[in-house]
């Protein structure tokens, strides 16, 4: 394994300033035990003028999506599960790049936002995300009653100034389901500014996390030297 130098690293945490592709090559089956990320939901140009064109937009950004999920079911155990944040626009692209990728999409939460906002003028308030799991076979949820709509308030006003973060609480209660084992690693391959890799150190887990932007890996890296592990 030829992994660059860390950006960052402390006890728990290993942050990599890279293109995520890159990293996730580079790991072995078994590197990671569950992945946890929040990826940009589309990243080709979208034209929705016509039906024709906006799916075809849709399906090339679902190759981009297929070449890392491949990567992330080839290091993954059977006991790991694999967690994306997405919205009702790019749910087909997570499905089609699962199917080709030979992940199965096990179960999908709702995330309602408990937020004031107004909708368009052509559509309904956009009230929920998504959070696709993509779990392997030997994989198993920690808490069995646990439900698909969960309720977290955010706000427009960004704690860490990123424009898609997402609130500390959501990949919290997705470590909480997980419940790693003592030793497990979780991946966050779109690290943004830094919320999942936050979680994981405040449960005293490792994670390793990779961002683009050198902007961002700096306010990850004093987001997550200012958060000490548990006692």
């Amino acid at each position: 394994m030829s992994l660059p130098t860390p950006f960052y690293a402390d006890e728990l945490v290993t942050l990599y300033n890279a293109d995520a592709l890159e990293i996730l090559a580079e790991l072995a089956p078994g590197d990671v035990d569950h992945v946890v990320t929040d990826p940009p939901y589309q990243t080709t140009g979208t034209s929705w003028a016509t039906r024709a064109s906006s799916w075809a937009d849709t399906m090339n950004t679902a190759h981009w999506f297929t070449s890392w999920y491949r990567h992330v079911t080839r290091i993954l155990p059977e006991h790991g599960s694999f967690w994306s944040c997405c919205n009702w626009r790019t749910l087909p692209i997570v499905q089609r790049a699962a199917h080709d990728a030979r992940l199965d999409v096990t179960s999908v939460a709702v995330w309602h936002k408990d937020a004031i906002r107004t909708g368009s003028p052509r559509g309904l308030r956009s009230d929920h995300e998504l959070i696709a799991i993509m779990a392997k076979s030997a994989f198993r949820i920690s808490d069995r009653s646990a439900g698909d709509v969960w309720t977290i308030k955010t706000s427009t006003k960004k704690a860490h100034g990123h424009p898609a973060e997402k609130p500390l609480a959501i990949p919290a209660r997705i470590i909480d389901l997980i419940q790693p084992a003592p030793g497990q690693v979780i991946l966050d391959p779109f690290s943004g500014s830094g919320t999942t890799a936050e979680a994981a150190k405040r449960r005293g887990l490792k994670v390793i996390a990779v961002e683009a932007d050198s902007a961002w890996c700096d306010t990850i890296a004093r987001r997550l030297a200012a958060t000490p592990p548990p006692a």
